[in-house]
């Protein structure tokens, strides 16, 4: 094995659960900016200029994107995304 390939397993091994995140963050921008675009084309939505018609599409884009970007993460990390490593408290 090639001494970069050595180094590159040995920085990824370290750093794994950060590149998951990465990927996974890249990916999910990429569909959110997807979305935005095909709902911005839809058919139905064919009437330009007006305010209310865009801000109805970004609602919906939004719910779209967090939707799958909640699923997509909890892949990533089924333990919890936003788990802290603090102390629990008694119950």
């Amino acid at each position: 094995m090639p001494r970069w390939r050595a180094a590159a397993a040995d920085v990824l091994g370290r750093h794994e659960e950060k590149a998951r995140f990465l990927v996974v963050g890249s990916w999910n921008v990429a569909f959110s900016l997807a979305v935005l675009w095909l709902l911005e084309r839809a058919p139905s939505l064919t009437i330009r200029g007006s305010a209310l018609q865009k801000e109805a599409i970004f609602f919906l884009d939004r719910l779209i994107a967090v939707t799958h970007n909640f699923f997509t993460l909890e892949g990533v990390d089924p333990a919890g995304v936003f788990e802290t490593g603090g102390a629990e408290r008694p119950e």
